[in-house]
């Protein structure tokens, strides 16, 4: 049986820059797709996060992705090509000629919340 909608949330990190250029895409969507996408914009991360199981299709923020493919059992449709987050290993300033070799078997800080700290906790 097919759907007779598909809702459409988006980040609200994304809808609060330019929020026209969402209902455009969904413009293009309902042109080019048989099943009519209805976009839900939400005002701030509560709401989104309280909203994730009514959605059809989400666009989310790398942290909100890991929590929607592994707690909500969502499927990646498509990934970024060519963007990359930074990732910046600081030596104490008397360890001589520090490498990633120096990092073997140590103890590593992290920012708690940080989207590369839930990537990487994700894919440990």
């Amino acid at each position: 049986m097919g759907a007779h909608k598909l809702n459409m949330m988006i980040c609200p990190h994304d809808t609060a820059k330019n929020p026209e250029k969402w209902f455009r895409f969904v413009q293009y969507l309902n042109h080019h797709l048989t099943v009519p996408v209805h976009l839900s914009i939400s005002l701030d991360f509560k709401d989104f996060h309280d909203h994730f199981r009514a959605a059809d299709i989400v666009y989310a923020n790398p942290v909100d992705a890991i929590a929607l493919v592994t707690g909500h059992s969502f499927q990646p449709l498509v990934r970024p090509t060519n963007l990359y987050d930074e990732v910046v290993f600081i030596a104490h300033p008397e360890v001589a000629n520090p490498t990633l070799q120096s990092y073997q078997g140590q103890s590593v800080a992290t920012v708690e919340q940080s989207a590369a700290n839930h990537l990487a906790l994700a894919l440990l």
